[in-house]
């Protein structure tokens, strides 16, 4: 028997003539990916044609395909310094800077979500992209700046670009150890992060909102690099385990910071301030200690720009994001914000308009809070436990803007009343877990009732929300809230919002639930709270006063 050896790759020379050409290439590329995958890097194949580069630069791409701009690409993954703008990479520039819409923004507007709920698996199928698409390298040399996803090309009602000193619109820099494969890994949690937040508005595309730091993140490394950090904190809360990325995207995200902050101009460019920002909300994700410490910095970092007034002209979101992190940690973590000043509760609020979502809440009554029962067909018991809890806050706000001797004859009344308010709210049953089948009402029955329960204890017995007291009421809220999908609440959204604040409130001191109630806290921000600011920062204004005055008062043993 005779023995052919080949000290190359291919088949044997005397069979060359019995293997097709196009065979010869196949093995010869399936051999190449195995042996690429072995060193630890697989260039992910394209997702679009083998011409596409072609088609585009002689200007045939369809109008109803991601456009996608070739660039240069260095042997990370990153662009090199000869980079094209973002709007020479997305289909045409910005809504708002030229006349006529394109044909991509006029079919975009038909993906526009109004007034409805949206699928779960809809948003899903919107928003995640293929894993071809989860990276900037690929074999043809593309730079793809756009998910499969038609709402992007909708811009109209996104907040505006983050602008300042120092501003690179459109320049990324190189990002040392940033391997395409760990930035495959950012763009995954991105889309975990859209994937779980989603909550409909109903007067704005309920893409808005959600996406406002990952549109940013496309046009600076420090952002990117930042908000990669909260999306690793939010997917390690939801899956129960940390992530090996955490650690080192912390240390990258740190270095990018402080080569900022060497530079004059950009030390306290907006880019700088949202990239600490980034690093505080996973801190606050963490429940770490030092996110006071950087919270602060943030304050000083504001400071120097002018305050707060001089940061609405160019970026309008970023105001917002600073607040809703500051007055989450001073929530969560029982003291005062550090950006926000705490002012007298504004409990009622006459509305001229009719509002698109209900702004009524244990918290603040804009509307008769009856008028909710017949949207979401609740227990009459459960209201009525609501309207108790507003009374509760009401009578507690009466007593501390008169002097003791002017509520004197109130008292006994004031007392009376809160003695029926728990005798009707410790009739309610709570839920048994152990029957075969519980549906969604009984589990937002149970929350309402749970946290109510904290909440009486807080305004009528002045015991602080964190009281050993309230442990077992917050675990198993903690329980109940993980089973409830939060598009549930769309009818009620700021009763849930009372229920999110009051768990977190005494979760403090609890790092394994706290991390729940802050990830959910953040979600209803970015939300809710970005498209309905003022009835959101009332809300939370309202809680924040409600724990001031727990913390000047000492708690009552009983009401007699």
């Amino acid at each position: 028997m005779q023995f052919t050896f080949v000290t190359h790759n291919g088949p044997r020379p005397e069979k060359a003539v019995l293997v097709k050409s196009h065979v010869m290439r196949e093995s010869q590329k399936a051999r190449k990916q195995a042996k690429e995958r072995k060193n630890g890097y697989m260039p992910p194949k394209p997702i679009y044609g083998p011409n596409i580069s072609q088609s585009y630069l002689n200007g045939e791409t369809s109008p109803r395909e991601p456009v996608v701009a070739p660039i240069v690409l260095s042997p990370w993954g990153q662009p090199s310094s000869e980079f094209v703008t973002l709007e020479q990479k997305v289909a045409g520039p910005w809504v708002g800077e030229r006349d006529e819409p394109t044909i991509n923004d006029a079919d975009a507007k038909s993906f526009e979500i109004t007034d409805m709920l949206f699928d779960s698996m809809a948003a899903y199928s919107y928003f995640k992209p293929d894993k071809e698409d989860m990276t900037i390298a690929h074999n043809n040399g593309i730079f793809l700046t756009q998910y499969n996803n038609p709402l992007n090309t909708t811009r109209a009602n996104w907040p505006p670009p983050i602008k300042g000193p120092g501003s690179q619109r459109g320049a990324p820099n190189d990002l040392p150890g940033l391997s395409p494969y760990l930035l495959s890994q950012i763009l995954e949690m991105m889309v975990h992060y859209i994937d779980t937040s989603w909550l409909d508005s109903p007067e704005s595309p309920a893409v808005r909102a959600k996406t406002y730091w990952t549109r940013q993140a496309i046009l600076n490394q420090n952002i990117l690099l930042s908000c990669s950090l909260f999306y690793s904190a939010h997917r390690d809360v939801f899956r129960n385990t940390p992530s090996n990325e955490y650690f080192h995207l912390k240390d990258l995200t740190l270095r990018a910071i402080n080569e900022s902050f060497a530079n004059p101009e950009t030390a306290t460019s907006d880019e700088s301030i949202a990239a600490v920002l980034g690093v505080c909300s996973s801190e606050n994700v963490k429940g770490s200690p030092a996110v006071a410490m950087h919270l602060s910095g943030l304050r000083q970092m504001v400071e120097m720009r002018g305050g707060l007034n001089n940061l609405r002209g160019g970026s309008e979101a970023l105001v917002e994001l600073l607040l809703l992190q500051d007055i989450l940690h001073a929530v969560c973590s029982n003291v005062a914000p550090l950006m926000l000043e705490i002012r007298q509760p504004t409990l009622r609020k006459l509305e001229m308009h009719k509002q698109p979502l209900c702004t009524n809440s244990p918290l603040q009554l804009r509307e008769d809070i009856e008028t909710i029962n017949a949207r979401d067909g609740l227990r009459r018991e459960v209201h009525v436990a609501l309207m108790d809890a507003f009374e509760g806050t009401e009578m507690l706000y009466t007593e501390t803007i008169f002097v003791k001797s002017e509520t004197a004859v109130e008292t006994l009344s004031f007392q009376n009343r809160r003695r029926k308010i728990g005798e009707r709210l410790a009739a309610i049953k709570p839920l048994n877990f152990d029957k075969d089948y519980i549906n969604i009402k009984d589990l937002v029955e149970e929350a309402a009732r749970l946290a109510a329960n904290i909440h009486y204890r807080a305004v009528a017995l002045r015991i602080r929300h964190e009281d050993p007291i309230n442990t077992p009421c917050m675990r198993t809220l903690s329980a109940v809230l993980q089973k409830i999908d939060m598009r549930i609440w769309k009818a009620a959204k700021y009763v849930y919002l009372w229920i999110l604040l009051t768990g977190a409130a005494a979760s403090n001191g609890h790092p394994d639930e706290r991390p729940l109630f802050m990830i959910q806290l953040i979600r209803f921000g970015l939300t809710v709270g970005l498209l309905d600011w003022e009835s959101f920062e009332l809300h939370i204004g309202n809680f924040l006063w409600l724990q001031r005055e727990l913390r000047k008062s000492r708690p009552m043993q009983s009401l007699l």
